[in-house]
């Protein structure tokens, strides 16, 4: 009985620990791994996702990676539209949709998203993948 309660304990106390959300930087890219509270959408062709709280060391770990000019921890972006060739112009935009998709199913059920970053623009960092937990 005792070492059931102890364990019990154990669990409480550490286990919201190994839920919560986190940002890594190495090598050559940062990781997310947390909630989305809300998304962003604009005529001009920017998707933002506000992550569930700032993190400052998304900011400190782009530079880490070479990835200068990050000035925004709370939330992450991508672009619809891009200079290139037709194709590259479409590529992006399909690609964008599918991104918007799947954080609008991951804000809609709660879900955890991770997410990976290796560049940036206008302050956002921008992801290029991104998983469903």
């Amino acid at each position: 009985m005792l070492l059931r309660n102890i364990l019990g304990l154990i669990i409480f106390i550490f286990l919201p620990v190994a839920v919560q959300a986190s940002v890594d930087c190495s090598g050559s890219r940062c990781q997310y791994t947390g909630g989305i509270t809300q998304l962003y959408l604009s005529s001009g062709g920017s998707i933002l996702a506000k992550l569930d709280r700032r993190y400052p060391e998304l900011i400190s770990g782009a530079q880490d990676i070479g990835v200068s000019g990050v000035t925004q921890s709370s939330a992450v972006g991508v672009q619809m539209f891009i200079d290139g060739t037709e194709t590259e112009k479409l590529k992006a935009l399909e690609f964008a949709k599918y991104i918007f998709n799947t954080l609008l199913v991951a804000k809609t059920s709660g879900r955890k998203v991770t997410m990976q970053l290796r560049s940036q623009s206008n302050g956002y960092m921008m992801l290029d993948r991104v998983w469903l937990k």
